[in-house]
C-alpha cells in the first residue's frame, strides 16, 4: 500500500471519529429527553415505566462503546504519525501533522505557516516522496 493510500485511510479514520462524536452527542440528547420523560412520570401517579430505564442503560452502553471506538481510531492515527519522525524538514512535519492529525485544510495550514496554499501542497508532496523513499529503504 502506498503512502498516499495510507494517508487517505488516516483521513478516513478521522472522519469516522467525527461521525462517532456526532452519534454520541445525539445519544446524550436522547438521554436528556428520557430524563424529562422520567421526571414527568415521577410527577404522575402512574408507576414509572421500567423500559425507559432499560433504554437509558442501553444508551449509556452505546456511548461507552462509541468512545472506545474513537480511542481505537485515534490510536491508529497516532501510530501512523510515528512514521513522520523520519522527515527531517520541520515544515514538512508540520504540514503532515496538521493535515493528517488535526485534519486541517490546506488554507488553514498555509495560514499557520504564513505561506501560500501551493507552498503547503509542495511541502506535502515532498514529505510523501520522503516517506515513500523511507518505506522502500526499510523493506
Amino acid at each position: 500500500m502506498s503512502v498516499k493510500e495510507q494517508l487517505e485511510i488516516i483521513l478516513w479514520y478521522r472522519q469516522q471519529e467525527e461521525a462517532k462524536e456526532i452519534q454520541i452527542d445525539r445519544l446524550l440528547s436522547l438521554n436528556e429527553s428520557l430524563d424529562k420523560i422520567v421526571s414527568k412520570q415521577n410527577e404522575s401517579e402512574k408507576p414509572p415505566d421500567i423500559k425507559l430505564e432499560d433504554a437509558r442503560l442501553r444508551i449509556d452502553e452505546m456511548i461507552r462503546n462509541l468512545r472506545k471506538e474513537i480511542i481505537d481510531l485515534f490510536g491508529q492515527r497516532l501510530r501512523f504519525m510515528e512514521r513522520f519522525k523520519v522527515l527531517k524538514d520541520l515544515k514538512q512535519k508540520t504540514v503532515m501533522a496538521h493535515r493528517y492529525f488535526c485534519c486541517n485544510d490546506w488554507k488553514k495550514i498555509a495560514d499557520y505557516l504564513s505561506c501560500s496554499v501551493e507552498e503547503v501542497k509542495q511541502l506535502h508532496d515532498k514529505a510523501v516522496c520522503e516517506l515513500e523513499k523511507n518505506k522502500k529503504k526499510s523493506k
